[in-house]
């Protein structure tokens, strides 16, 4: 399954003395280190609206599997909030709406 996590840090990050908040970003890279060696973290991209949100495209086995893996997230509550988005490939969407049109036919 393909998920798309965007997160923004808080204010309760920024309000975070430089060194932990530098003690942060280098576990988060680290931490996303990992699962792009894994192939799990497929890209990772910084807004360039001066937002400050980070999107990253993630490929996992299941739901579960996505959540167990933010619980560990350094990038976690209360420091960023987090919007995640499951999204479908062309080919599986292709394959939806194939299995409608059929059953649409009955």
């Amino acid at each position: 399954m393909t998920f798309i996590r965007i997160i923004k840090y808080t204010d309760a990050y920024t309000a975070l003395p430089q060194a932990k908040q530098v003690e942060i970003r280098n576990a988060a890279l680290a931490f996303h280190d990992k699962y792009f060696k894994e192939g799990k973290l497929k890209e990772a991209y910084t807004f360039g609206d001066g937002s400050g949100r980070i999107m990253m495209v993630w490929d996992v086995a299941s739901l579960e599997e996505f959540y167990t893996i933010h619980t560990g997230s350094p990038q976690a509550s209360p420091y960023v909030t987090t919007e995640v988005i499951p999204v479908l490939d062309r080919q599986t969407t292709r394959n939806v709406i194939a299995a409608a049109t059929k059953a649409a036919k009955k």
